[in-house]
């Protein structure tokens, strides 16, 4: 879970970051400002979110909108007065490639699986609502019973696929399953 909680939130701020350098969209403008890159993807990939749990959703928007104005931020001062010496974009890069190392390798070292996005690209455009939502879950016991059901089907379905490769089962995991 924790790499989930760490690594995820690290990757999308560095990407919202990079995308700072993307053109502007002067397109758009709401009430005279006008709509950045970073801005117009999260709201994009919230709108989904929304659709899934209003309340996680929100607290996603709102978190990714907090973060792009930091890192918006910062991106303003290093490219005006030159604050972290004009190698801000460098630092995003870098944490980024970083974070997503440090992901598969607690992926592999912690969870005994590799990530999800493995088999389903698509899951990465999930995964802030899925980080947002563990750590929902995690300090309120929102939905615990469902959670609870929901790892059940996970493991089930771990299980499954080390059965299928041959591979031994995670520690402390004891679900029997069929081939598929």
């Amino acid at each position: 879970m924790w790499i989930h909680i760490v690594f995820i939130p690290t990757i999308v701020m560095c990407t919202l970051a990079l995308l700072q350098g993307a053109p502007t969209t002067r397109f758009l403008r709401i009430g005279g400002v006008a709509i950045s890159t970073p801005i117009l993807v999260w709201c994009l990939v919230c709108a989904k979110y929304l659709l899934v749990d209003k309340k996680r959703g929100l607290l996603c928007l709102v978190l990714g909108l907090i973060g792009i104005k930091i890192v918006s931020t910062l991106n303003g001062l290093d490219e005006k007065e030159n604050l972290f010496g004009g190698k801000l974009f460098r630092f995003w890069a870098i944490l980024k490639a970083v974070a997503w190392i440090l992901q598969f390798v607690g992926h592999g070292v912690f969870e005994k699986r590799a990530p999800a996005l493995i088999t389903n690209l698509g899951f990465a455009s999930i995964a802030p609502f899925f980080a947002c939502f563990e750590v929902v879950n995690m300090l309120t016991g929102y939905k615990a019973e469902e959670v609870k059901e929901w790892n059940k089907v996970v493991e089930a379905d771990i299980a499954a696929y080390r059965q299928s490769k041959g591979l031994p089962m995670r520690p402390g995991v004891n679900i029997e399953c069929k081939d598929k």
